[in-house]
């Protein structure tokens, strides 16, 4: 079993324990039948993991000059007295932490599959990590930051399958390309920086339409606290649970019109005076219709995913023409992911600017 593998089944039986009735899926635990068998082969594999990785994490902050330079999430947990029993070996809870984090740990030496944007060149054969004397040349998305780089991932299928989306991207980008070349090498890459795309108006769109189709999280889970009639009229009681398909809502006509399950970047932009794309600036759209980023008080700060992600997908997609090698079809899990990764093959773009 490999790690990518022991994460897909976490959240494989993760979806389905918030589908099905508690005394479902317990009665399968019990009997060691079905998804929760393959939790109970997982859930060891990566605990095993996360203690090996966090012992020799360990072992090596023993030399000062290591430790000094190492100063990340990791740390302030091994610091803590916490997380350490009596004897100083590690608690049963930091190593669930981890297994939960998984995001300190340095990514394991794997081909990319779930979760991932794997590319190919124009020869077809797939791209490795880059050697030490980087010959070679890489664009690897790994689950280290999975969200934003797997919001990416459907950004960049996305634009890749609509022509229209990508050429009103690029048209977009054309002035900020112009200044970079003139600065620059004709054959070097333009590379876009956060403060180029951050007031790009029709690039944000493309961010918005995909995640109103494929937001990473496709259902929200809400446990009630007490007794209480919601806004449709349904009776809710304390203790029940309410789960919302925030894939669904993306998709509901009664909101986003007849054309609710085409990706149109355009939906987004109105403009003031009607005399064209420049005057465009982004639709408002309340948060309990559309909720990538959840709503109320515990909501996600939208504007560190936005400065994250746009500039990959500007850069990706100004020096790059992206062909998808085969469709895609989505997984059943708590995380929205594509069944056998994503591959695409790439080809210098040449524009005339």
């Amino acid at each position: 079993m490999h790690i990518a593998g022991a994460l897909d089944t976490i959240m494989e039986v993760a979806f389905y324990r918030h589908m099905m009735p508690a005394f479902s899926w317990k009665l399968m635990k019990r009997l060691n039948i079905g998804h929760e068998r393959k939790y109970d082969e997982a859930e060891p594999f990566l605990r095993s993991f996360v203690r090996g990785r966090i012992t020799r994490r360990i072992a090596s902050d023993d030399d000062d000059d290591n430790k000094a330079a190492t100063v990340d999430m990791l740390s302030y947990y091994i610091d803590d007295p916490e997380f350490r029993d009596d004897a100083g070996d590690l608690t049963d809870l930091f190593i669930r932490t981890f297994v939960n984090f998984m995001v300190p740990l340095p990514p394991p030496s794997k081909p990319p599959k779930t979760g991932q944007l794997c590319l190919l060149d124009d020869g077809g054969d797939r791209m490795r990590p880059a050697a030490a004397n980087g010959s070679t040349p890489t664009l690897h998305f790994h689950r280290d930051i999975e969200y934003s780089l797997g919001v990416a991932t459907w950004v960049v299928y996305n634009l890749a399958t609509h022509p229209h989306a990508m050429s009103a991207l690029r048209e977009e980008l054309a002035p900020i390309a112009q200044g970079k070349s003139s600065t620059g090498g004709s054959d070097d890459a333009i590379i876009f920086e956060p403060k180029d795309t951050k007031r790009l108006v029709y690039l944000q769109a493309v961010l918005l339409e995909s995640l109103r189709l494929y937001r990473m999280g496709p259902i929200e889970r809400k446990s009630v606290v007490a007794d209480d009639v919601l806004p449709s009229g349904h009776t809710v009681r304390a203790g029940d649970t309410v789960l919302i398909s925030l894939y669904a809502m993306g998709r509901l006509e009664e909101v986003w019109g007849k054309d609710c399950r085409e990706y149109r970047p355009e939906r987004w932009l109105i403009t003031d005076d009607g005399d064209g794309e420049d005057n465009c600036k982004l639709r408002h759209v309340p948060s309990y219709k559309f909720m990538p980023f959840k709503t109320g008080p515990r909501s996600c700060l939208p504007k560190i995913a936005v400065a994250m992600i746009t500039p990959v997908v500007a850069t990706l997609f100004w020096n790059f023409d992206v062909e998808v090698v085969h469709s895609h079809v989505v997984e059943l899990s708590v995380v929205l992911q594509m069944k056998n990764g994503f591959m695409v093959k790439l080809k210098k773009s040449v524009h005339k600017m």
